[in-house]
């Protein structure tokens, strides 16, 4: 798949640069082809020539600027011709495409710098193009490159959070980032799991129809973490576009698309779905990876209940702007739950 996606990329590249390309060596052969088929004749005045600043073998080199009127309306126009023969004042016939008073050019020349000759140009696009779709059919389209692309990614943030090591609440540091490991203490208001409506305080929802991905929701809300050196706050500000990313996810079944819910707009209810979900409840023992920062003295400290065992300082683990907040549910190393 990654030669797939390489491969792919580098067609992207040439079907831009032979479209440029083309459009370099081709403007005005359009219109050149339309008078070949056929326009309507006029006549008008030469208002400028001069020298095109770039010189074809075989190519018009010089541009003629003219005037001239179609119904009563006056339009203005450039063609291109190799030799010099009209000069400043001159009247000439001129040919107009039909239907586009304004696309017109002087008889006996050409809309395109380079005449027809710029015409087997149009191919290299064309064969670019080809090779796009040829490429694409052997990725299997655009959703199965979507897929693996989104696959691809997970796996590099389950080999990150394996990687990253073990660091007890109580030492870490502000501003790096840490993997802590603790019991989920919920904190206000809980979630609700997608199908199951399970409270919890984080999911990662997976919907998949025929191989395709649909949808990748991921949602946290703010909890504690306690290990035996302290508490943490799991929080949900800053997420950005990172989100929050809950490994591994569940077991593919299939389920009925329900009614009622915000993401369910472009598929009927009932329809079969693949589903994969990941829940977090209160309670569960995870792995959370993030930004740590100390936030000062935790006022709450000395309450009854178990928060009597926050340390003197309060402690956040967050997502940044380009890393997602990774939770886990079972050993990165291992593969065991915890």
């Amino acid at each position: 798949m990654r030669k797939n996606l390489s491969e792919l990329f580098l067609n992207v590249l040439g079907l831009f640069f032979t479209v440029a390309l083309a459009w370099i060596f081709c403007q005005g052969t359009a219109i050149d082809l339309a008078l070949l088929a056929g326009g309507r004749h006029t006549t008008g005045t030469v208002t400028a020539v001069r020298s095109a600043t770039v010189s074809y073998e075989n190519s018009a080199n010089y541009v003629v600027s003219f005037r001239y009127a179609i119904d009563g309306r006056e339009y203005e126009g450039e063609c291109h011709t190799p030799s010099y023969s009209f000069f400043e004042g001159m009247r000439a016939e001129v040919e107009v495409v039909r239907g586009a008073p304004g696309l017109a050019r002087m008889l006996n020349t050409t809309r395109s710098p380079v005449g027809l000759s710029g015409l087997p140009m149009l191919a290299f696009p064309v064969f670019a193009v080809g090779c796009l779709l040829r490429t694409l059919g052997r990725c299997g389209g655009w959703p199965k490159i979507r897929r693996e692309s989104w696959r691809r990614e997970r796996r590099w943030l389950k080999k990150g959070l394996a990687s990253m090591p073990r660091v007890p609440i109580a030492a870490t540091a502000t501003g790096a980032q840490a993997k802590v490991v603790g019991r989920v203490r919920a904190q206000g208001k809980l979630l609700c799991a997608p199908f199951t409506n399970q409270p919890c305080v984080a999911y990662s929802l997976v919907l998949e129809e025929d191989g395709e991905l649909l949808l990748f929701d991921n949602r946290c809300a703010e909890f504690l973490l306690e290990d035996a050196s302290g508490t943490a706050i799991v929080t949900d500000e800053d997420l950005g576009r990172s989100g929050v990313l809950v490994l591994p996810e569940g077991k593919r079944r299939q389920v009925p698309v329900p009614s009622g819910d915000w993401f369910w707009t472009k598929r009927p209810t009932g329809q079969i779905i693949t589903c994969r979900l990941a829940v977090v409840c209160d309670g569960d023992i995870v792995a959370v990876a993030g930004l740590c920062c100390r936030l000062g003295p935790d006022p709450a400290q000395g309450t009854h209940g178990y928060r009597q065992m926050v340390v003197s300082e309060r402690i956040s683990v967050s997502a940044t702007a380009t890393e997602p907040l990774l939770i886990s549910k079972h050993d990165p190393a291992t593969g065991k739950r915890f």
